[in-house]
This record gives C-alpha cells, structure tokens and sequence, in this order.
C-alpha cells in the first residue's frame, strides 16, 4: 500500500484548494486487481464558513451535488456506475442523472428536504461525508502498475441546496475538488468483505 499512499499525497497536493470559506468534492484513491470492480467512495466535506452549512436551515444545506470524473487511461476500465451510499443511502433522489460513458460518467443528484434531508456532519476531519461510490471494473488485461487517474472536470463539481437556488462551484470560490486514481496492482486480492461497502478490504500477498 505504499506506493498508492504517496500517489493519494501527491494527488493531494496538486488537486487541494485553500480549505478556507469552501467545501470539498473528492474521489477517493484505492488499489484494485485487474478484472476486479472496485468501490471508489465519493466525499463532500461540509466546513463551515460556506454558502451552504449544515444546520444553517432548510434552503442553506447541500441537498444535491453534480460531478464528472474522467479516468485515463480508458482503456483500462470497461465499466463503471454510481451507487448511493453514506449520507444518501436508502433516500430517494427527486433528480437522478448516472451517465457512464467510455472515459467519464456524469453524476447529478438532488433531494427533496423534507422527505430525504442529507445529513453532513460540519467541520467533520478529512475526507468528509461520503455520498454514493463510484464502482469501476478494472479491465482483466490492465498491466499492473498502471496508474488510472480520476480526475473531477471543474466546471462540473458543484453543490446545490434544496430548491437549487444556491450553488457552491470551483468558479464561485465555495468549492475544492480533490481527484482520486486506482492503482492497478496484481498482488491485490478481495475477499468475502469486499462487496461494495464504503471501505473496501485489501490485503497483498506476502
């Protein structure tokens, strides 16, 4: 796990923004067999000083967030789809948009306030509250040591209230976006744990 910890240091540094006055949309960096699917969390973390801070009332809380990620190279994963988790599981989206495509998916989401409040714990440490997972079939032919970035497109990353009256954006100053990767590694295996849960459960073989 080594060398994927310095990659998510890295991918840290470079994707950071300043943490004053703005939330933070971020993809998790994991490692992943080839032919494996692979459950990559999706995080928001509520700090407080923003345009949108939970318990600030209804119409001042993120209700809804819309994001593309691009992973390259796209020749190494032959699948992938959103899956609500953490703070959106169970609830019921009154807009849902889960678009796959060959190098990127577009994920749009808002819920209606009164019947599915999102619950973010504000201030919460690094990486925040997760909304859903990214789940990515790594392709059975990826060569190992084959870095796949996922890379969040800025003009896309935004966090919405209720009514999407109020948006938080990278443009608006409210918003940092962290990117994430999947290092493609053959020593990694899964077992009976690693079934989609929020972290999953890897070991490397002595």
């Amino acid at each position: 796990m080594r060398g994927l910890a310095a990659v998510a240091a890295l991918l840290a540094l470079v994707g950071a923004a300043p943490a004053t006055a703005q939330d933070v949309l971020a993809v998790a960096a994991l490692e992943g067999a080839p032919g494996q699917t692979r459950a990559v969390p999706v995080t928001v973390r509520d700090l407080a000083g923003t345009l949108l801070d939970e318990g600030d009332g209804p119409d001042l809380e993120i209700q809804g967030f819309a994001f593309r990620v691009d992973f390259a190279p796209a020749a190494q994963i032959t699948g992938v789809t959103f899956v609500q988790a953490g703070v959106t599981a169970g609830l019921t989206p009154v807009f849902p948009v889960i678009s796959p495509f060959a190098d990127h998916i577009v994920v749009l989401m808002n819920f209606d306030v009164a019947s599915a409040p999102l619950a973010f714990t504000l201030g919460a440490p690094a990486p925040g509250d997760v909304v859903g997972e990214l789940r990515f079939v790594i392709a059975a032919t990826a060569p190992p040591g084959t870095l796949v970035t996922l890379a969040l497109e800025a003009a896309t990353g935004t966090l919405v209230n209720g009514p999407a009256t109020l948006s938080e954006t990278v443009a608006n100053g409210h918003l940092a976006l962290l990117d994430g990767a999947l290092l493609v590694d053959a020593a990694v295996f899964a077992d009976g744990f690693e079934s989609g849960g929020l972290e999953g459960w890897s070991s490397h073989l002595p």
